[in-house]
């Protein structure tokens, strides 16, 4: 039998040898000897791998000698794979670990040996190398576009990975067509990153008013990722916006100057602006009379030159600039040539007073006229008068002219551009208003003195004002000077319209004169007599003397004894039923019994009782008719003044009379509270004492006003 070699032949000798030790068993056989050897021979031989691949992705490996090498797709975990293996040994292990194919799972982050061992405990180290294959960049997202214009916009991409290869370039390209790439687009930008990250791009030279769809791109050496795709619209160019046209200026008979302001172009470049007019209202650049190209591309001007307009005519005037949308227009401004001034102003109003040496002169306006000369003199005559020129209102002040005295004629002369027109025909007035009267007027009198009271008495020390009053009120110089003849028996003390007037220590006459601050001769005087008094005397107001404190006293504005010297009560009949008792006043509001507080206590009464018929009121209103009721200050008396005996004997309170005193009791309880003290008479001379309420049948009321001076 002709036996072939290597594996072969020898498998075919030990399957005869096998066959022969089969009809040979039994017995020692030499050939099972053989048998057994050559097993032992083929055993150590099977320790090869012969197919290696990856489960998941399904990836087959490449084996050379005792190198494997697996390529996975990019991004593949290697931390966790499963592999397929074909091996001709009898196990396979991994750092001691025994490996199933289709199972075992290994960490292929590095190189992973396999180790065959045959059936007769040898061994072959497999080196099993798995890496990533190689991709174009991975972008996780396209940024939506932002500061969106007529003509720019903003978006940028982000970089996940960059696929296994360095990228080389990346940015975001757009088109007018969805999915736009990097060969097929209006436009790209190439200032993305080279790593992952994020970044932004600026997009130029897009077309106003159009959609574009924009992709974040990179590159490496496999080729082009893309991210998503995001889409927007620019802004739709607009005509230019113009806020004003600039007040018309520098106006002549056929020319004046105007402008404009330009607030936005729009996004859209201005190729010209300037003005445009007509004697229609609205004019447009392609409806108009004139215009001019002299204006700006931005912001303010004022200098647009029009002319050739017609002398006297009412004209419209708009700025205007021109895009490449169009033209937009600024307000309306009217305006008229000047005519030549063929008309003098009217002289409305000379005179009046705006102040010391001033005159106020106000005008019609000429038609046609831009300025106006105000010419003035002393005399009627237009040479040689004084000017003030180039007046734009319609009315001036003339000033530090003389007062009073002088007349003054004045001329108002128009002119324009082309010159003057004729002057206005004169009108004059003299400059200030003089006090023409002055009256003076006692603080404690209810007539003024010029108006029949020439004198007025004064005693020892006793002190008092003069007011006085000029006419007529809007006097140019409001203010007088006063004077006495003798300080002896009047010494003054002057502000402005009033003087306080104080009498001397002896009886005697002075007089007291105001005289007008204008120098025009108005001027008041008053004539003061000093006299002595005593008590029992008649006193100022026909009353009689019923107390004398010593001297005319001076203190704070609160003492009850402050300002005055004597007490003098009326003896006119006086006889009424007249009372408070039936009302009451606030404890808040004591009345005080003492000498000098009835008109204190008077006050108190009639601030809560007003004009109601009480003692207090009537005697507040009396005014003794012998003066011709020449004093408003009489008061009813309190307590204590009442308690004066030279009081109870000259105010002769006849027999059952009671009279009223203005103190009121603080300490009754009873509804009758607060009633004012009164003193009861039962008889000519039988005094019955003080009471604090009386109403009784056999009474009579009265009550006896007091003054002081």
């Amino acid at each position: 039998m002709k036996m072939s070699s290597g594996r072969g032949a020898r498998s075919a000798v030990i399957g005869a040898a096998v066959l022969l030790a089969l009809v040979f068993t039994g017995c020692d056989n030499p050939v099972l000897d053989t048998v057994a050897q050559m097993r032992a021979e083929t055993a150590t031989a099977q320790k090869d791998m012969t197919a290696f691949s990856i489960k998941d992705p399904a990836v087959i490996g490449t084996i050379s000698g005792t190198d494997v090498a697996v390529t996975v797709p990019y991004g593949t975990d290697l931390t966790g794979l499963v592999a397929v293996f074909t091996i001709t040994g009898a196990s396979v292990t991994v750092n001691g670990v025994t490996q199933t194919s289709n199972v075992t799972i290994n960490n292929f982050t590095s190189p992973v040996g396999y180790l065959v061992a045959a059936s007769d405990g040898s061994t072959q180290l497999y080196t099993v190398t798995v890496t990533l294959g190689v991709t174009t960049p991975i972008l996780s997202a396209t940024t939506a576009a932002s500061s969106v214009s007529t003509s720019t916009a903003v978006s940028g991409g982000t970089i996940t990975a960059n696929g296994g290869s360095a990228i080389t370039s990346s940015g975001i390209c757009w088109n007018t067509t969805e999915n736009p790439t990097v060969d097929s687009c209006a436009g790209k930008t190439t200032d993305g990153l080279t790593s992952a990250g994020s970044w932004t791009s600026t997009m130029t030279g897009l077309t106003d008013g159009t959609t574009y769809y924009v992709r974040a791109y990179a590159t490496n050496a496999i080729g082009t990722g893309y991210g998503a795709q995001v889409s927007f619209t620019t802004i739709s160019k607009t005509l230019p916006v113009l806020s004003a046209t600039a007040t018309v200026t520098s106006i002549g008979t056929t020319t004046a100057y105007s402008g404009g302001t330009i607030t936005t172009d729009n996004d859209s470049t201005i190729m010209v602006s300037g003005v445009c007019w007509s004697t229609d209202e609205n004019p447009t650049i392609t409806s108009c009379t004139g215009k001019t190209t002299d204006g700006a591309t931005s912001g303010t001007w004022s200098d647009s030159y029009m002319e050739s307009l017609s002398i006297g005519t009412k004209y419209y005037v708009r700025a205007y600039a021109t895009n490449a949308k169009g033209t937009g227009y600024g307000p309306q401004v009217g305006f008229t040539t000047l005519s030549y001034v063929s008309t003098a102003p009217t002289l409305t109003v000379v005179g009046g007073t705006a102040g010391s040496g001033e005159l106020t002169v106000s005008w019609s306006a000429a038609t046609g006229a831009t300025s106006y000369d105000v010419y003035y003199n002393t005399t009627n005559a237009f040479a040689g008068a004084s000017s003030v020129g180039n007046v734009t209102d319609t009315s001036l002040t003339l000033t530090s002219l003389t007062n009073f005295t002088q007349l003054y004629y004045v001329w108002i002369v128009a002119r324009n551009a082309t010159g003057v027109g004729p002057q206005s025909p004169s009108n004059s007035s003299i400059v200030g208003v003089p006090v023409t009267a002055i009256t003076l007027q006692r603080s404690a009198d209810t007539q003024s003195i010029s108006g029949g009271r020439t004198a007025d008495a004064f005693v020892y020390y006793s002190r008092d004002t003069l007011v006085a009053t000029i006419t007529p009120m809007d006097a140019t110089v409001p203010t007088v000077s006063w004077s006495t003849s003798s300080s002896t028996y009047a010494a003054i003390s002057a502000s402005s319209l009033t003087c306080l007037i104080t009498a001397g220590s002896a009886a005697g006459s002075a007089t007291v004169k105001a005289t007008a601050d204008d120098g025009q001769g108005a001027s008041v005087s008053c004539a003061i007599t000093v006299t002595s008094n005593a008590v029992g005397q008649t006193g100022p107001g026909g009353g009689k003397i019923v107390y004398d404190q010593g001297s005319y006293t001076t203190g704070t504005s609160t003492s009850a004894t402050y300002g005055w010297r004597y007490l003098e009560t009326s003896v006119a009949s006086t006889s009424r039923t007249a009372y408070f008792s039936s009302k009451s006043l606030s404890s808040d509001d004591p009345t005080y019994s003492g000498i000098g507080y009835g008109p204190t206590n008077t006050s108190i009464v009639l601030s809560h009782f007003g004009t109601a018929s009480t003692a207090a009121y009537l005697a507040h209103c009396y005014q003794d008719s012998a003066t011709g009721g020449a004093f408003s200050d009489w008061f009813l008396p309190s307590q204590g003044e009442m308690s004066i005996s030279a009081w109870l004997t000259y105010a002769a309170i006849p027999s059952y009379y009671v009279a009223w005193s203005s103190y009121a009791n603080a300490s009754m309880s009873s509804a009758e509270a607060y009633a004012n003290a009164s003193y009861d008479y039962n008889g000519s001379s039988a005094v019955t004492g003080w009471y604090w309420f009386v109403n009784t049948a056999n009474s009579h009321e009265i009550y006896v006003p007091t003054r002081r001076f």
